[in-house]
């Protein structure tokens, strides 16, 4: 289906009187605004146009981002907190005023954990069939206190189940420009284990497994851990690098006990898998 095409002045049209458009920079140092034209407010709501193309030249074309939203809305990182106006020409995004990350929080401020939410949020629209096609933007709801995956004006569906890198390297870019470099080793260094052909050959792990626990209390033997018999392959780990003593594979999630009992943490597993269970997290 051949999406609207608008003229290229449309980046200059607002919603009408009354309204500013957002003078500031993307937390990678890009204008906002640099598809759409950018956003405009009231003071008390911003409008962001639901139409964009080259930041260059060239017209626009009407974007996808109400499409994704309501597909994904209700989950996490995607409340319903917006609705779609059509006004002076242009379909607007309508969402009241909130506070972006990288503007309103400044960079470094936020803990690790934030970072683990936006990788579980983008794994479920991955999963969904959708990738950002765009830097990651975040952004927190002052009403419903809620962190939401801001700018999705670049989004575009993949029409296929998501598959293992899609929108994985955006979220480890982000992680190492916010300085979560522990967070992003650790996942690396899991992924490794099931992505390493000699580490595959070597340990016998079979065709499929692709769940990695660590082990970072103790080494892991299966004379001793009798719940992960015929459920894990066991890769030694490096203390010093990665505070692992063991990597446990498996075919899929563990159960919860198993997990308590041996004091596993989840490293890396299958990117098309949108969440985890809540005790792993």
């Amino acid at each position: 289906m051949t999406r609207k095409q608008y003229p290229r002045y449309i980046r200059d049209v607002g919603p009408g009187d009354g309204f500013t458009r957002f003078e500031t920079v993307r937390p990678d140092g890009l204008p906002d605004g640099v598809h759409t034209g950018g956003v405009w407010t009231n003071g008390t709501e911003a409008w962001k146009p639901l139409d964009g193309g080259n930041a260059h030249d060239g017209p626009h074309y009407a974007t996808l981002e109400a499409e994704c939203l309501e597909e994904m809305a209700g989950l996490p990182g995607f409340p319903r907190n917006w609705r779609v106006e059509k006004q002076n020409g242009r379909r607007w995004l309508v969402r009241n005023v909130a506070l972006v990350y990288g503007q309103d929080f400044p960079k470094g401020e936020a803990p690790s954990e934030l970072g683990e939410f936006v990788e579980m949020v983008v794994r479920a629209l991955n999963a969904r069939g959708w990738e950002l096609g765009d830097a990651i933007s975040l952004a927190f709801d002052k009403d419903t206190y809620e962190w939401f995956i801001l700018d999705l004006s670049c989004a575009a569906r993949t029409y296929a189940k998501a598959t293992a890198w899609d929108d994985e390297w955006r979220i480890w870019k982000w992680w190492e420009d916010e300085g979560w470099t522990g967070l992003l080793k650790a996942r690396q260094a899991a992924r490794h284990v099931v992505s390493s052909i000699q580490t595959l050959y070597d340990y016998e792990i079979p065709t499929g497994w692709k769940w990695v626990y660590a082990s970072r209390s103790r080494p892991l033997s299966l004379t001793w851990a009798h719940k992960l018999r015929g459920k894990a392959a066991l890769v030694p780990g490096d203390v010093a690098e990665h505070r692992v003593h063991t990597w446990a594979v498996t075919e899929g999630e563990l159960d919860a006990e198993i997990v308590h009992d041996y004091e596993l943490v989840l490293g890396w597993w299958p990117w098309d898998t949108p969440a985890r269970r809540e005790n792993d997290r």
